[in-house]
């Protein structure tokens, strides 16, 4: 459970070196699962911080979104 931001950058940290990236930021094209791993985190240290009651504003649409760019991709590399 992410607590704090310490919390949030080792998680960050191990999902990076779990994929086997060594750059400091995601690419602007491509590096889905990392962006979306990015988003889930925060997500989840956004809704820890704020007491599990309530998503902060636009969480859920930003989580939203980059599943559903991961769903496409995958969708379209499972295609060729």
């Amino acid at each position: 459970m992410i607590q704090t931001k310490e919390d949030l950058r080792l998680y960050l940290e191990k999902d990076k070196q779990a994929l086997g990236i060594t750059r400091k930021r995601p690419c602007l094209v491509g590096d889905d699962i990392w962006k979306f791993e990015i988003a889930l985190r925060y997500h989840e240290y956004l809704t820890n911080v704020n007491g599990g009651g309530g998503d902060t504003p636009y969480s859920s649409e930003i989580l939203g979104l980059f599943a559903s760019l991961l769903w496409n991709t995958l969708r379209i590399l499972n295609s060729n």
